[in-house]
């Protein structure tokens, strides 16, 4: 218990969830700071956007500041996109000052993010590689385009993790090349309540 006040003490900011719900139509955040005080500022961007301020989605006006706690739905229809995917960045700012002098602590920095599609098309891939009758069972059992997709994958997930986020982005642009997303007519849908993992910077 002492262990884990002292680590509160030190994240004045803590987002408890975020992440992208039903089919990308929302997205939900939950965020606390210490009691007593308030979240001040909550931007939102996407990959295309990422911490350029001039093009920050600005969330204050759901920011109801009658605790520290702040809980936001933001649907896709209320900021004009047609669903939320891929990665989504969000930055916090509370009015918490960590000394006498009023210093304000550094914004957090969330991510969320849905890479499911392109999983689906890593198996997509895989499965009509595997199509045909097997002849030869010693074949090797996949191509470049498989591993490449599959190691992009892997270097997105790790990227976030330790937070290389303008490299991950480029990557992303990369594997929608590779899976052709956007070329898309007839992929299956992909149907989740919760579509997304997320992480605190």
């Amino acid at each position: 218990m002492i262990l884990l006040t002292a680590f509160f003490l030190f994240n004045m900011i803590t987002i408890q969830n975020f992440e992208i719900q039903n089919n990308g139509d929302n997205l939900y955040l939950e965020v606390e700071t210490n009691i007593g005080y308030n979240i001040t500022s909550v931007l939102l961007w996407n990959i295309n956007t990422f911490k350029d301020y001039s093009q920050a989605i600005n969330l204050d006006y759901k920011l109801e500041n009658t605790s520290n706690i702040e809980t936001i739905t933001v649907t896709a229809e209320e900021i004009n996109i047609n669903k939320f995917e891929d990665i989504w960045f969000v930055e916090i700012i509370s009015d918490f000052t960590e000394d006498e002098c009023n210093t304000l602590l550094t914004p957090a920095l969330g991510i969320t993010y849905n890479f499911t599609p392109y999983y689906q098309c890593l198996l997509n891939k895989f499965l009509s590689y595997h199509s045909n009758e097997c002849i030869n069972c010693k074949d090797i059992l996949y191509n470049d385009t498989i591993l490449t997709i599959s190691l992009i994958l892997e270097m997105l997930e790790q990227g976030i993790e330790y937070g290389y986020y303008q490299q991950v982005i480029d990557l992303l642009y990369k594997l929608k090349e590779l899976c052709d997303l956007n070329k898309c007519n007839n992929c299956d849908k992909i149907i989740c309540s919760s579509c997304s993992k997320y992480k605190q910077d």
